[in-house]
């Protein structure tokens, strides 16, 4: 694994829910960080303090589920039918460092 994920891991530790030690470069923000809704919004705002990432252009609405309704049965639905209950986009760790390398998240950096 790079140093730079290695690294990053720190950071992960202190802002979410998940075994550190079971995450790669494609894990997803939702699916694998457990970060979801608000706690999902906090995280992104933390990382561009963190490593002065500009998030200004970033759609949230497009890669976070809203807030709302029972948080637990969205998660576990969405594991179980990946393609037919969500039309989020994905965001991994390796978008997050791309990001920090760029200096910003937006589309860009996600699709590149």
């Amino acid at each position: 694994m790079n140093t730079e994920f290695e690294a990053f891991k720190l950071f992960l530790e202190k802002h979410c829910f998940a075994d550190i030690e079971k995450l790669n470069l494609h894990s997803d923000i939702e699916d694998d960080l457990l970060l979801m809704g608000d706690d999902a919004i906090d995280f992104i705002l933390a990382y561009s303090k963190e490593y002065n990432v500009d998030v200004s252009q970033f759609m949230a609405a497009d890669y976070i589920s809203a807030e709302g309704g029972n948080l637990l049965l969205k998660h576990t639905l969405r594991r179980f039918f990946r393609n037919q209950y969500s039309a989020r986009k994905k965001l991994t760790i390796q978008h997050l460092l791309n990001g920090i390398v760029a200096g910003k998240l937006d589309e860009s950096i996600i699709t590149s």
